[in-house]
Parts: structure tokens; sequence; C-alpha cells
């Protein structure tokens, strides 16, 4: 169990739901849905886990950002 929002997680790490969170109409309706995930990761709906397969490249993600503007932005 980690309770620090900074945690940085590994490569082999599994993430659960805790099993009375589990009963709650959110993840209820979580197991129902179809979910895409990325490459990097596992996910079993049925038991609500999820295993970090990989550390995401930057190729991975699939949003344009453009890095050089927030280097410039944080070397002020």
């Amino acid at each position: 169990m980690v309770n620090i929002p900074s945690y940085q997680i590994k490569v082999g790490d599994v993430i659960s739901v805790k099993e009375r969170s589990a009963k709650s109409e959110l993840f209820a309706a979580v197991k129902e849905a179809r979910v895409i995930v990325p490459k990097w990761l596992e996910f079993d709906p049925a038991t609500l886990t999820g295993k970090i397969v990989a550390l995401p490249a930057r190729e991975d993600i699939d949003l344009t950002i453009a890095e050089h503007l927030i280097i410039e932005l944080y070397s002020k």
C-alpha cells in the first residue's frame, strides 16, 4: 500500500483497487466499460488490477507536446 502521491513506480509494480472500494459504482462501471490502455500497461478489469510492463517512452505518449516551451518556461 502506498499513500505517497509522488511515489515513483517501477517496472513490474502491480496497482490494484482496495476490495471495499471495488464495490463502488465508479469501479463497477470500469469493470463493464471497454478500457483502452497504453502498450506499456496491462489491465485486468475483472480484478481491477494493473501492471507496469515498461516505462513509457516519448513515442508512447499520444499528446502533442512542445517540450522546448516547457524547458524555456522552467529555465527562467
